[in-house]
């Protein structure tokens, strides 16, 4: 059972992701997964264009910056669950999309690897015991709880929801 992290277990910068989630995270991401790949499914080419301004990512980056992010919170959790104490690199969200040409990713790939992404977080999460949440992580700069994991990644996703349908 996974329990809301302490504010002390994670760092600062990670409070306004994580106060988007309710206490039982773990219907919350796969409901979330299923009201995601939704708002794919229901998206056209012109729309994963679309960017509302001209400094800013498109749709298609945005859901595209949502996997990415997954993926890397995914690893962590695996590493920190197994032992590994070494420090977790960070990575650079900018670079990561404006180093990749994400125009060929049609909307069918980005619903498939979406729920790819999810579902292999929501497996990993499955198998391990409530003593794996408590293991603490060098993760870049900071160290946090694996316990505040699963509410980022949850609170990632709906911070950018929030922003897709406010700006776009």
């Amino acid at each position: 059972m996974i329990t809301r992290p302490d504010i002390s277990d994670y760092p600062e910068f990670q409070r306004k992701y994580i106060a988007l989630v309710p206490d039982d995270v773990i219907p919350f991401l796969q409901e979330q997964k299923r009201m995601f790949l939704d708002y794919i499914v229901n998206l056209t080419d012109a729309q994963l264009d679309h960017k509302y301004a001209d400094d800013k990512w498109t749709i298609r980056q945005v859901i595209l910056h949502i996997i990415d992010t997954e993926q890397v919170f995914t690893y962590r959790t695996l590493a920190v669950s197994r032992g590994d104490t070494q420090n977790l690199s960070g990575f650079d969200q900018d670079i990561y999309i404006d180093n990749y040409n994400s125009a060929h990713l049609m909307q069918s790939y980005l619903h498939k690897f979406f729920a790819a992404t999810r579902e292999s977080f929501l497996t990993l999460e499955e198998g391990m015991q409530e003593a794996d949440w408590n293991k603490v992580g060098n993760m870049s700069s900071y160290t946090m709880k694996l316990s505040a994991m699963p509410y980022m990644i949850a609170g990632h996703l709906d911070h950018h929801m929030n922003i897709l349908k406010e700006r776009y």
